[in-house]
């Protein structure tokens, strides 16, 4: 017998044993993280930077225009290259964003864990098998005048499976059958005997704890809790994808500012060629060659700048879409193909609130909050009452006097008395202060979500306007661009002229070159911003940008966190992938290849010149169109 018990005991400690292995394993991880916390190493000792080069000699001869680092300067912007071109449009871009972004998939995660909440909830009610299987020796010492000490012995073995059966009322019955049998010996006489009692047991709380609406009312807080996620991840893929919107236009945005700049920088140069053949040929000061130098080192520094912020506008895109086969390094650009979409419209505020107070995902999550909050008061308020519970049991008899005769003990039922028990009990609380703050701590709550929903609604409604305001003015401002393009264009035009001519100095003609400068770059901004400005519109009325809707719910993919990471962040990335001169097509030849946009808008002007009415109309918004 001893034998039998050591060896179940052992198979049943052999898994017990096997799963530390999982737990040294983090336990190793964790020492290795430990080794890197605690010192903070020098930038230096990380060996990956080197020295190249220091500043060289600006020095020149006084009188000699064509003698300076303007070379350098050339060579600096002639062998920029932003390497690999790789269109992107604005559909893709979406696309991308709601099936790689992984800050996304993680927050889809949470409605699942909800969910699986939910359903823990639901099962509450669920019947639970138990069983119980004993088999026991006892050896007792007794003493008797006339024999002295002796041993009694009494084997037992019992087997009870029940049922237990929770009750949406807040109760439980609990159905068993009980079978055992026992041998007793002293002094070479042997007593045995086996019962055999099925039998029904019931608690059932009567005030506190007991009702169908108290004991199912964890279910709908459940519920309200899923809502509430599913609400925040509703705003969160809303929030994602208006962020890659406005990520792709601040693409969109570098690359027209690096085009005007660069336009900047080539118009600057051809002017100081042209001022040093002048020059030479004594046409003309040398005091003016030194003027367009300036503005020469001016247009490329703007350059620089402006080639770093695409750089910059480059990689935020491809953090936010997570594309795979998108690297983060500078060896793979992206060029933007979504022209803005230039079209003046007239909102109705009243509808567009109406829609928000429906649809806005974050007064959704209030209205889920406030259905949790009155469910809260509902269970403390039950819970102010006294405890009071039906206790009611009941059970047959068979009993035999043979050891293990089960089946003899089951016969014999009925011809036994039957057990039975009905009682109550009572608690009462002397004061009940605790359930009381309870129950005054979840009206508060209640009266909190009242409160935050009602301040919500009057920021959704200011928001929405103050979107709609936003693209009021920001269509103005389109016009107002184009006009001012046109206007410096002009005003370009004709101080050349005079310059040209002798009329004017030649710093009149560089401040001329910056105002055109100037109004280029204001009216791409107007247009870019006029399109983030209708994703944040979207936004506030709580929907997308786009002819479809987008079903999140159906984007979670679970089994990709079980694979190794689709997206490396230090794919494609060598020693020397970060270099401004790194092998590939120089911006200048790029923008050749790429059709830009000309001074008057090119084919986006065209768009926007038919938008804009005539002089005579009143109201310089057009109507929306059929698209």
């Amino acid at each position: 017998m001893s034998n039998r018990i050591l060896s179940f005991v052992l198979l049943v400690g052999l898994p017990l044993g096997a799963c530390s292995e999982d737990l040294d394993r983090e336990r190793l991880r964790l020492a290795d993280f430990d080794q890197r916390v605690g010192t903070i190493a020098s930038l230096e000792t990380v060996d990956g930077m080197t020295a190249e080069a220091g500043i060289p000699g600006t020095r020149r001869e006084s009188g000699r225009p064509g003698d300076g680092g303007d070379d350098s300067i050339e060579r600096i912007v002639g062998s920029l290259t932003e390497g690999r071109a790789h269109s992107i449009d604005l559909m893709e871009t979406r696309r991308a964003t709601l099936v790689n972004n992984l800050g996304l998939q993680s927050t889809l995660i949470v409605p699942e864990i909800a969910s699986q909440e939910l359903r823990a909830e639901e099962a509450k009610f669920e019947a639970t098998f138990n069983a119980s299987i004993t088999a026991q020796r006892m050896v007792s010492p007794i003493s008797t005048p006339i024999v002295g000490l002796q041993n009694s012995t009494t084997e037992t073995v019992s087997v009870a499976p029940s049922v237990n059966v929770p009750l949406r009322t807040g109760g439980s019955i609990d159905l068993d059958w009980t079978v055992s049998s026992q041998d007793s010996s002293y002094e070479n006489e042997t007593q045995a005997f086996s019962a055999s009692r099925p039998g029904l047991r019931l608690e059932q709380p009567l005030l506190r704890g007991g009702g169908i609406a108290y004991n199912e009312a964890s279910i709908v807080i459940a519920e309200a809790n899923l809502g509430e996620q599913r609400s925040q991840a509703q705003v969160a893929v809303i929030n994602e994808l208006v962020q890659s919107e406005t990520a792709y236009w601040n693409l969109y945005r570098s690359w027209k500012v690096l085009q005007v700049n660069l336009g900047l920088y080539a118009t600057a140069r051809d002017l100081l060629e042209n001022q040093r053949r002048q020059t030479e040929l004594m046409n003309s000061s040398v005091a003016n060659v030194y003027n367009f130098e300036v503005a020469l080192a001016v247009s490329a520094e703007t350059v620089l700048q402006s080639e770093l912020e695409f750089r910059r506008a480059v990689r935020t895109l491809k953090v936010v879409i997570q594309n795979p086969d998108l690297e983060l390094e500078a060896g793979l650009t992206l060029m933007p193909t979504t022209e803005p979409r230039l079209v003046g419209y007239e909102f109705d505020a009243e509808r567009l609130v109406q829609f928000a107070m429906r649809n806005r995902a974050e007064l959704l999550e209030l209205e889920y909050e406030r259905v949790r909050s009155s469910i809260e008061v509902l269970m403390r308020d039950n819970e102010t009452l006294p405890q009071l519970d039906l206790l009611a049991s009941w059970n047959l008899n068979g009993f035999t006097d043979a050891s293990s005769a089960y089946r003899r003990a089951t016969e014999d039922f009925g011809d036994e008395p039957d057990g039975w028990m009905v009682g109550v009990n009572l608690s009462v609380p002397l004061g009940n202060d605790v359930a009381i703050a309870n129950l005054q701590a979840a009206l508060l709550a209640r009266m909190r979500a009242i409160a935050d929903l009602r301040q919500r609604r009057i920021t959704v409604t200011a928001e929405v306007l103050d979107a709609i305001d936003a693209l009021e003015t920001g269509w103005d401002r389109i016009l107002t661009s184009q006009y001012q393009v046109q206007a410096a264009e002009r005003f370009y035009d004709a101080y050349k002229l005079l310059f040209q001519r002798g009329e004017i100095p030649s710093s009149n003609l560089t401040q001329a070159l910056q105002a055109r400068s100037s109004a280029q770059l204001q009216k791409v901004q107007a247009e870019v911003e006029y399109q983030i400005r209708f994703a944040d519109l979207a936004q506030a009325v709580g929907c997308l940008m786009g002819h479809a809707g987008v079903n999140w719910a159906s984007n979670l993919e679970l089994e990709r966190f079980d694979r190794p990471p689709a997206y490396s962040p230090m794919k494609g990335i060598t020693p020397n992938s970060e270099r401004l001169d790194e092998s590939g097509p120089t911006l200048e030849s790029l923008m050749k290849e790429t059709p830009a946009s000309s001074t008057d808008g090119g084919s986006v002007g065209e768009e926007l010149e038919t938008s804009v009415p005539d002089e005579a109309s009143s109201d310089p918004r057009p109507k929306p169109d059929s698209d």
